[in-house]
């Protein structure tokens, strides 16, 4: 490989390593991945001079290093030390020592559940035997296990016609695997898998080198115990290696694609052992392994020994780049749409639906339109970032395998913690349970529990059963709906509940544990078993809510305060869930006068929803008295990225514009200047700011006004 191009695909893979886009089940993103080093006789087996890795390479254990051994991609360990031995290794990237476990499925169930053809073994009795014939399609045959293979023809497939999603054969029990592959492939089986000789890609070299740019097939072989080259005389039975070394039919074997020897290990058939009865020549070399793709074992296996001056082979490894984003058939998600295992970062987008059972994924991002099935009680836990962007019209739904399971969707805090909901909708029965630093919810649906703690931020959404938010930094929810209940936790210094629907609930409408600093405005709160209860021992600040008809008691240890009402709040149809207000409500501009305005133009109504009053919307930053200084408003307000302030003078002064935080700090001077009379606009784009309710003060002369702005991001 020209030496320009190598080192391009050494950054790809090294930027790879830390971000992770994977496509593909992480068994066979490693060019070398295993949970055990050592020998099943518990033998440290090394790597050594010969040895060289292009590839990540990963083991849960300990490596053995001795004399030169060179690794030319990213190189990581879940333990803190190699065992080394005269050991002067070459590392194109510094090793990562603790780095997480990579998790080994326990079955190749994944595999089963898809396949295209399964294949039985009647109890051991049939040896399977499967031959790659390139265009002319796959031949498999069965004959008595134990007897001389026989051409006893049991079916034939044809690859091509599987070209766009692959194929899948599963058998149960042992396999014999040889041939030249056209197509995408994957053969797995239950019992050992036995390589008679060259698995190689149609197109591929006398040597198994192919132009991965253009290479379109693809083959995996799995296993649920081991992967044995066999003992044959293509692949260099009887010292072939030095019988005739330049015939590669008689020695050596080529291999092309992804190996996973699931619960034992790859290594070679009759290794000449004291108690084995068959004992070669000596030496005993058969050839080399010539591989270009990835292996994926339990336990490390032998592939070269010294018993009889030598036996086995040596190694020739080249890694298949495309398993960066890709696999074979079964081991990647957009192929089989299946998520099973440990990933470090995935990205979904919507090719098919997923289904996803025992998953541990570092930062999982999910595009919009992307349909996920949750298999089991517990199959997903997010370590560190969740990303969900959907779009209005193209949703992100996420439902459990079986309607009515209860099924726990679970972040967990890691080191860059952060969750970004947009436009998703859980539906019935799952659990959303989120610890992370930062979360963000916008235009969202949980139709299950939810138990949330971090700094938290909820816009627009819809909550059908009980929730739990507990933040110890910022608070802000805001238009949203709560159907059974919200409880407030946590000892947030900054918390806002603005303009939301808290009805039905089976106990409290709004539970306070704790909190420091907690506002309340512009809620209905109605139709609950309690209405506000507050069970700290101090008071939130209250104003202009409707709380209304809550069966135990409206207001629990707290008290109304100003502005509030207690009137049927007059939703549309409440037994179908419409809270918007109808013509009549008298929640339709009772909101703070402080509170920014509706969209229509008009003062603040209560809840979630404002009543449209588009024939009284006026022009937004038309002065209602121009003999007299006016801050006039902010437009938008909520807003993201910018918004505008408009102000009115009268006559020519000198104006100041700042903004506060809540607790009176002055953030940023807007203007400090001589202005002419009339109508001013300005426009903030507080990119630095963290989102949160903000003081708007202007100054001119002896005026002086107050306007709250929230930012959202």
């Amino acid at each position: 490989m020209h030496k320009t191009i190598r080192l391009l695909l050494l950054g790809v893979i090294i930027i790879m390593y830390f971000e992770r886009v994977l496509q593909a089940v992480p068994l066979t993103y490693y060019q070398y991945v295993t949970h055990i080093e050592r020998s099943v006789f518990d033998q440290n087996i090394w790597f050594w001079t010969p040895d060289t890795m292009e590839g990540p390479v990963h083991s849960n254990g300990t490596f053995a290093i001795r004399y030169s051994p060179q690794f030319h991609g990213p190189f990581s360990t879940s333990q803190d030390h190699f065992i080394e031995h005269q050991a002067n290794p070459r590392f194109e990237v510094r090793p990562v020592f603790n780095a997480p476990m990579v998790e080994f499925p326990r079955n190749l169930d994944f595999l089963r559940d898809i396949a295209n053809h399964r294949i039985s073994s009647r109890n051991g009795e049939k040896m399977t035997w499967i031959r790659m014939r390139g265009d002319g399609g796959i031949d498999i045959f069965q004959y008595p296990d134990g007897s001389d293979r026989l051409d006893s023809l049991f079916t034939r497939y044809q690859p091509l016609n599987y070209w766009r999603e692959g194929m899948v054969i599963f058998v149960e029990g042992d396999v014999e695997v040889e041939g030249t592959l056209a197509g995408k492939v994957t053969i797995g089986c239950s019992g050992n898998m036995y390589l008679l000789d060259d698995c190689v890609y149609q197109g591929a070299d006398r040597n198994g080198q192919f132009d991965q740019g253009w290479m379109p097939h693809m083959l995996g072989l799995a296993s649920e115990r081991n992967i044995f080259i066999a003992n044959t005389v293509r692949n260099g039975r009887e010292n072939g290696y030095f019988e005739d070394r330049n015939n590669l039919n008689r020695h050596s074997i080529i291999i092309n694609g992804a190996l996973v020897a699931l619960n034992e290990c790859f290594t070679f058939e009759q290794q000449n052992d004291d108690w084995d009865r068959y004992q070669g020549p000596e030496p005993d070399e058969r050839g080399r392994i010539y591989l270009t793709g990835s292996i994926a074992q339990f336990r490390k296996g032998y592939t070269h020994r010294s018993q009889h001056q030598g036996t086995g082979f040596g190694k020739t490894y080249h890694y298949d780049f495309r398993f960066l984003r890709d696999g074979p058939p079964g081991f990647a998600p957009e192929s089989n749409g299946i998520i099973d295992g440990r990933y470090e970062r995935l990205e979904l987008y919507q090719r098919r639906d997923y289904r996803i059972r025992n998953a541990n994924i570092g930062t999982l991002i999910v595009h919009s339109g992307v349909e996920l099935e949750l298999e089991g009680q517990q199959p997903l836990v997010v370590r560190d970032r969740l990303i969900m962007r959907g779009a209005e019209d193209r949703p992100i739904t996420i439902r459990p395998e079986r309607g009515g399971d209860r099924t726990l969707f679970r972040v967990v805090r890691g080191p860059h913690s952060y969750v970004e909901l947009e436009n998703v909708i859980f539906e019935e029965s799952i659990e959303t349970q989120i610890n992370c630093d930062s979360l963000k919810v916008i235009n969202c649906e949980f139709n299950g529990p939810a138990n949330w703690e971090a700094i938290i931020q909820v816009t627009g959404s819809k909550f059908a059963d009980e929730v739990s938010m507990s933040s110890w930094h910022q608070l802000l929810v805001t238009h949203s709906v709560f159907e059974d209940g919200l409880t407030i936790a946590g000892d947030t210094r900054d918390g806002h509940l603005l303009n939301n629907t808290i009805v039905s609930g089976r106990n409290s409408g709004l539970r306070l544990r704790r909190f420091q600093n907690l506002e309340i405005q512009n809620n209905i709160i109605a139709f609950n078993r309690q209405g506000i209860n507050n069970l700290h021992y101090e008071e939130p600040l209250l104003g202009y809510n409707n709380v209304f008809e809550n069966e135990v008691g409206d207001y629990i240890d707290c008290s109304p305060g100003d502005g509030s009402i207690s009137a049927n709040p007059q939703f549309v149809d409440q037994r179908e869930s419409d809270y918007n207000l109808n013509e009549r409500s008298p929640c339709i501009d009772a909101g703070s006068p402080g509170s920014p305005a509706d969209l229509d133009g008009t003062r603040a109504d209560i809840g979630a929803f404002y009543f449209d009053q588009p024939n009284r919307a006026p022009d937004v930053f038309t002065p209602a008295n121009v003999e007299s200084f006016e801050l006039i408003g902010v437009y938008p307000n909520p807003f993201n990225s910018s918004t505008t302030i408009g102000y009115y003078l009268p006559v020519n002064s000198n104006v100041t514009i700042r903004v506060f935080d809540l607790a009176g700090r002055l953030q940023k001077s807007l203007i400090n200047s001589e202005r002419d009379a009339g109508s001013h606009e300005i426009e903030w784009n507080p990119k630095s700011f963290s989102a949160g309710m903000y003081l708007l003060q202007m100054q001119a002369g002896e005026f002086s006004a107050l306007q709250k702005m929230m930012l959202l991001k």
